[in-house]
């Protein structure tokens, strides 16, 4: 998490220190067990600009909550 940032690194070095700001500003949340968090409506990205998944989504995931995305055996 020390490394400095270099203008020529490539582009998937240059993306993995952008991540790493990310992480650094507290991107990281619990959910808990998920059943109360759709995953259409909450703002996941620190964005103002892009914070909501942006696909298109089919009515019968428009009320889909983060649930069921969590293996129920390994809870990741």
């Amino acid at each position: 998490m020390e490394a400095l940032d270099n203008s020529s690194g490539s582009y998937a070095w240059c993306s993995i220190l952008k991540g790493r700001e990310v992480l650094w500003r507290g991107a990281r949340w619990g959910v808990g067990n998920g059943e109360s968090i759709k995953i259409w409506d909450y703002p996941w990205l620190p964005s103002l600009e892009h914070p909501r998944i942006l696909s298109p989504v089919t009515d019968d995931l428009q009320e889909a909550t983060v649930d069921c995305l969590i293996n129920p055996t390994s809870r990741s």
